[in-house]
C-alpha cells in the first residue's frame, strides 16, 4: 500500500496526480489526513481523505509520499506521524517519495546525503547533503524527489515504475493519452516535410539570429551543419566567417550518442559523416569548454516548447554535449511548430532562448514547474 500524506496548505496536483497514476496502475493507495479527513489544499480546495493521521498505522507500506505546497510542507514537517513514518520507512528501505517543497523535509532530516534530489527552486540549500540533480525527477536508491507542480504526472509514473516497472509505467503513460517521444518524433518529421514556405521562413529565423543580442555578443559560434529537412543555417555561418567569429560544428564519435565540436574555417571544407551529416575534419582544432563564456550554441530540434525544452532526434548527441556546456544557447524553431509543453525526460535541458520566424525570446528557467 502506498499512503499520500495530505496536510493544509498543500499542493492538490502534487498529491491527486500521482493517487491517480497509482491506481490507473492497480496498485494499492490511500491518503492519509494530517490533523482530521478532510484537509485543504492551498488552493482552496477541500479533499476529503480516505483515513486521518490517527488511524495510520505503518503496517505493509510500499511507499510514502509527501506532495509540496505551502504552508503543507510545513504543516507535514510538524507531524509527528509523518516523522515516524519517515523514520520507519527510512529504517525498512521502503521507498520515499517528495516533491516541490517536501523534499526539504528529507533534506533536514539528513536522509539526502549523498543522494542526487530535486526540488523547488530555491529550498535546495534545504537539501542537507544532496547532489542536486538537473532532472526533473529523480530517484536515487529508496528516494524519489521531483522538482513541483509541473511535473506531478511524470512524478507519479516514477513511483509506479519503482513499483511495477517501466512497461507499467508505459501503459499507464499510454492511457492518459500523454504523447510518448516517439510518437511526437514520427509526427513532427511528417509535419516537417509536409511544411510549405519553408525557405521563406528558414531566412526569416535567421535574420533573427543575426539580429539577437546573444549572436552580436558572442565571439564564439557552434551550431550544427543542417539536413535539408533541418532550418538552414549556412547564411548564419557564412555571416560569422566573415565577421570573424569563430565557428565550431559537431562531429558524431560514435553511436552511443558522444560528440565533439571542430573549428571550421570554410563550409567547403565539410565532408559527409554520420547519417549523411556534413562534418568537420578530425584534424581541426577541438572546441574547448574553456570557451564557453565566448560561445553561442545554435541547437537543432524537431520542435520547442515555451520552457526551452527541445524534440530530438532521440540519440542524445546533443543532451550530452549541453550537460556539460556553460555557454549560451539558443534554439532554432520555426512558430507552428513551438508547443505549450513537450514531455520531459530524465537528462533534457532547455535552451535558454528561442529564435523563430517573428522573434527571440528568452525562456524563463524553471517556468515549467511554476
Amino acid at each position: 500500500m502506498v499512503y499520500v500524506f495530505l496536510a493544509d496548505g498543500f499542493e492538490l496536483i502534487e498529491a491527486l496526480a500521482p493517487v491517480d497514476m497509482l491506481r490507473r496502475a492497480k496498485i494499492g493507495v490511500m491518503t492519509v489526513g494530517i490533523g482530521g479527513s478532510v484537509i485543504t489544499a492551498s488552493c482552496g480546495v477541500s479533499v476529503t481523505c480516505d483515513i486521518s493521521d490517527k488511524a495510520f498505522r505503518f503496517k505493509n507500506v510500499d511507499a510514502i509520499v509527501l506532495p509540496g505546497g505551502m504552508p503543507g510542507t510545513k504543516n507535514l514537517e510538524k507531524s509527528p506521524v509523518v516523522q515516524d513514518a519517515i523514520d520507519k520507512a527510512a529504517e525498512r528501505n521502503t521507498l520515499i517519495c517528495a516533491i516541490c517543497a517536501a523534499p526539504s523535509i528529507l533534506g533536514h532530516k539528513g536522509l539526502l546525503n549523498e543522494k542526487e534530489a530535486i526540488c523547488f527552486p530555491g529550498f535546495e540549500e534545504e537539501l542537507t547533503g544532496a547532489t542536486i540533480s538537473k532532472k526533473h525527477v529523480v530517484c536515487d536508491g529508496d528516494f524519489i524527489t521531483a522538482k513541483g507542480a509541473g511535473v506531478a504526472v511524470d512524478f507519479g509514473l516514477e513511483i509506479v515504475c519503482q513499483l511495477e516497472g517501466r512497461e507499467m509505467a508505459a501503459n499507464v503513460r499510454k492511457t492518459i493519452q500523454c504523447p510518448l517521444k516517439g510518437d511526437l518524433r514520427r509526427a513532427f518529421r511528417q509535419r516537417r516535410r509536409e511544411k510549405i514556405n519553408r525557405t521563406a521562413a528558414d531566412a526569416a529565423i535567421a535574420r533573427r539570429v543575426l539580429e539577437s543580442s546573444a549572436y552580436e555578443q558572442a565571439r564564439v559560434l557552434l551550431g550544427y551543419a543542417a539536413l535539408p529537412e533541418e532550418i538552414q543555417t549556412d547564411g548564419i555561418f557564412r555571416r560569422a566567417l566573415a565577421e570573424g567569429k569563430a565557428l565550431y560544428l559537431p562531429r558524431c564519435l560514435d553511436d552511443a550518442g558522444q560528440m565533439a565540436f571542430y573549428r571550421v574555417q570554410a563550409l567547403e571544407d565539410l565532408e559527409s559523416g554520420s547519417f549523411g551529416v556534413r562534418e568537420p575534419s578530425l584534424a581541426a582544432p577541438q572546441y574547448n569548454m574553456d570557451l564557453d563564456g565566448q560561445a553561442l550554441c545554435l541547437v537543432p530540434g524537431l520542435c520547442f516548447d515555451n520552457k526551452g525544452y527541445r524534440l530530438g532526434y532521440g540519440k542524445g548527441y546533443y543532451d550530452r554535449f549541453l550537460a556539460k556546456f556553460r555557454g549560451a544557447t539558443l534554439g532554432l524553431c520555426y512558430n507552428d511548430f513551438l508547443q505549450d509543453c513537450l514531455p520531459v525526460g530524465d537528462y533534457d535541458l532547455p535552451v535558454q532562448q528561442i529564435a523563430t520566424e517573428d522573434r527571440v525570446f528568452a525562456v524563463e528557467q524553471g517556468a515549467a514547474y511554476e
